[in-house]
């Protein structure tokens, strides 16, 4: 090794030097405004004391629901929102607890954006050089460190939902996957309770109507009816057996009274069904 390669050896481990001395003295000085800023800060103090005023629920970002179809055929004619809100239904204890806590999360954390933002600097110029840190400084390292400790709720659940199925032998598989973000299958979880609830007060008021039917009144229809099926004639000397029909059906919103019933055949009910023709 000659002189000029000892010589250029020589500066670069004292640039290096150099350089590690000044990193190191940088890095105290702004450990040291770090430090100052903590203890110092009003708005840091005031952020911490926020921060005591508050619990957020930890809410887990994402969900999974899987659902196994027992053959291709129920895959291919499967009603992928209609199972995703099926599956929800079957743990609504579970989804009902998961939307409280999420709700709350976000009208906790509007609250708490709203009093972080009110929170102001109050550090003056006269403060900072006090303290022995520039202006510009504290105001920075005070902005950062209130970001660094400011809370973040958990304010969104991601439900992935997979319908798959896989042949008796596993050779094939098919697979659909979507993901949906609180909004949206909170929104289906809604409607399905909402359809749920519908269907039960449908169900209800069958059997509220249903129960009207007295022997008292079927005689009544009869007889104004001559005991002859209004639409074809039949008799139950012609072998037809009567019923009383609901010309509006109940699951149109028809009632159990006379001016909504009347006598059909058997085979001319089950004709009609639940159709309704005002003409």
């Amino acid at each position: 090794m000659n002189t000029t390669e000892i010589i250029l050896i020589s500066v670069i481990l004292s640039c290096a030097i150099l350089l590690a001395v000044g990193l190191g003295i940088l890095l105290g000085i702004d450990t040291r405004y770090r430090k100052i800023v903590q203890e110092k800060s009003t708005k840091v103090i005031a952020v911490k004391e926020l921060n005591k005023q508050f619990n957020f629920y930890r809410i887990e970002p994402k969900g999974h629901l899987i659902y196994k179809c027992k053959s291709k055929r129920e895959f291919d004619k499967c009603n992928f929102y209609g199972k995703l809100c099926e599956i929800i239904l079957e743990r609504e204890v579970y989804f009902n607890g998961l939307i409280e806590e999420i709700e709350k999360n976000r009208d906790a954390a509007k609250e708490y954006l709203n009093q972080y933002n009110a929170i102001q600097s109050t550090v003056t110029y006269e403060d900072a050089k006090i303290w022995k840190v520039p202006y510009s400084r504290f105001i920075m390292k005070e902005e950062a460190i209130c970001e660094k400790i400011k809370m973040k709720a958990d304010t969104d659940h991601v439900l992935e939902f997979l319908v798959i199925y896989t042949s008796p032998k596993g050779v094939n598989t098919y697979r659909v996957q979507k993901s949906f973000c609180f909004d949206e299958w909170k929104n289906y979880y809604e409607e399905a309770l909402q359809a749920r609830k519908n269907k039960t007060e449908y169900q209800r008021q069958v059997q509220r109507e249903r129960a009207l039917m007295t022997d008292d009144l079927r005689y009544n229809v009869l007889r104004r009816d001559k005991f002859r099926c209004q639409i074809c004639g039949a008799t139950a000397k012609d072998g037809a057996e009567l019923e009383i029909d609901h010309i509006i059906p109940v699951s149109k919103g028809g009632k159990t009274v006379m001016g909504n019933l009347q006598t059909l055949c058997k085979r001319c009910n089950r004709g009609k069904s639940n159709k309704y023709d005002p003409d």
